[in-house]
C-alpha cells in the first residue's frame, strides 16, 4: 500500500519510500547543485522533501542539519503573501 509518499508493508511492519518519491528526491539535489543561482522556494522544497523523509531515512533529520543552518545564514527575504515574517 502507498501513502503519502511511502510504500508501507503490513507484513513486515515496514516503510519505504515509493518509486515516484524516490525519483523526485534523487531528482531535485540534481537541480540545486546544475546551476550557479537557484532560487529560495527550490531550495525550501529541498528541505521539506528531506524533513518528509526523516520517517524512513536513519538519522534523516540529522543529516539536514548543515544544510538548515547554512540556508537560515542566507537571510532571504520571503516575498510578499507566503506568511514567512
Amino acid at each position: 500500500m502507498i501513502y503519502l509518499g511511502l510504500q508501507l508493508d503490513s507484513v513486515t511492519f515496514r516503510a519505504a519510500w515509493s518509486v515516484d518519491r524516490r525519483m523526485n528526491t534523487t531528482r531535485l539535489p540534481g537541480e540545486v547543485l546544475a546551476g550557479p543561482r537557484v532560487p529560495a522556494r527550490r531550495l525550501r522544497s529541498l528541505l521539506g522533501m528531506m524533513a518528509a523523509a526523516h520517517a524512513v531515512v536513519r538519522l534523516g533529520l540529522l543529516h539536514m542539519r548543515n544544510f538548515q543552518r547554512w540556508f537560515s545564514r542566507l537571510r532571504l527575504q520571503h516575498p510578499p503573501g507566503t506568511g514567512g515574517g
